[in-house]
């Protein structure tokens, strides 16, 4: 298959399946950072704790709790599919405002 695609099908398949982590829980792909990088736990390594090499980066704590992130989770669950479409993924947790959308 062409690499051309690729992006293609990913892009339908998110749509399509509205995975809780392309919405919700943020991290599930993340690979180790550059070490001048800063940032928080993942919420995926919050809600999930263990990957050996997250601990061994010692990053802060993310200022979500595992309980707030399990709320927000099955916040997502209870939507409509159409409302799960127009969620915005943000890192900072806050909903867009009218003028960024």
């Amino acid at each position: 298959m062409d690499d051309i695609w690729i992006p293609l099908g990913e892009t339908y398949l998110i749509e399509k399946f509205q995975p809780v982590w392309n919405y919700v829980v943020e991290g599930f792909g993340i690979k180790t950072p550059g070490i001048r990088r800063k940032q928080n736990t993942s919420l995926w390594d919050t809600l999930h704790p263990g990957r050996a090499f997250v601990t061994r980066l010692e990053l802060p704590p993310n200022p979500k709790s595992a309980q707030q992130i399990a709320v927000e989770v099955q916040q997502f669950f209870a939507l409509s599919s159409e409302a799960r479409t127009e969620m915005a993924v943000r890192d900072d947790g806050e909903e867009p405002d009218d003028e960024t959308g």
